[in-house]
């Protein structure tokens, strides 16, 4: 009976300290937004409203975006409108400090 007492209770403090790691780990949506530029060759001039992005040379006219933070993951969807009317857009899942890149498919359903 012990036994099971001491497994029950380190299991429970791993279970607490693991969520205090991902939640002091999670990156917030400026460094996702930052991690989005770098990974797909985004360059951007100025501050603010006054900031205007280009991708691969063509004028990023319009942008609109989701972020949705959970506490022990966030997930960040982010659409650019190009001057030539394409539109592309990214999203990006981070767990323990890591950020990926990650298709429409059905882990970023379940994760949105």
């Amino acid at each position: 009976m012990k036994n099971t007492k001491r497994i029950f209770l380190a299991g429970i403090i791993m279970g607490v300290f693991l969520i205090s790691v991902m939640l002091f780990t999670v990156p917030s949506r400026a460094e996702m937004e930052e991690r989005i530029k770098q990974e797909n060759g985004i360059k951007c001039e100025g501050v603010g409203w006054e900031e205007k992005c280009w991708f691969e040379s063509i004028e990023i006219i319009h942008t609109s975006s989701h972020f949705l933070n959970v506490g022990i993951f966030s997930s960040y969807e982010k659409e650019f409108e190009l001057e030539n009317g394409e539109k592309k857009i990214t999203r990006t899942f981070a767990i323990l400090g890591q950020i990926y890149q990650l298709d429409d498919g059905l882990v970023w359903r379940v994760v949105n």
